[in-house]
């Protein structure tokens, strides 16, 4: 039988901003990347869900503005990376949602069984 978390282990998790890599990213160089918080998450997902779809640009641009912390980027500055070439900004969007927990974490789908 798996052992039952207590209190204080819970609370001991790490905080989001703690949770940070320096990654290389092909064809763009080396960045700062953190996880964002659970409260970011959720402010991040309602502001896109305004409306009768989901704002998926929106999206990538929030994560990019709150996982980029070297160098920081505006919500602008973060918008506009997403006119550049697909490649590297997509890899750059796949380690700030990986970081987060946002991506699977090494387990397989029920559907992949």
């Amino acid at each position: 039988m798996a052992k039952i978390s207590t209190l204080e282990e819970l609370l001991g998790l790490p905080d989001a901003q703690d949770i940070a890599e320096v990654v290389s990213i092909a064809g763009l160089g080396t960045v700062r990347v953190r996880a964002i918080s659970r409260k970011e998450h959720r402010e991040m997902t309602d502001e896109c869900a305004k409306g009768d779809t989901w704002d998926s640009e929106r999206w990538e641009i929030l994560l990019l503005q709150h996982s980029v912390v070297e160098p920081q980027l505006t919500y602008d500055q973060a918008a506009g990376l997403r006119m550049k070439a697909t490649g590297p900004v997509s890899d750059l969007i796949n380690v700030c949602a990986r970081i987060s927990g946002l991506t699977g974490r090494g387990q397989l789908s029920q559907e992949a069984v």
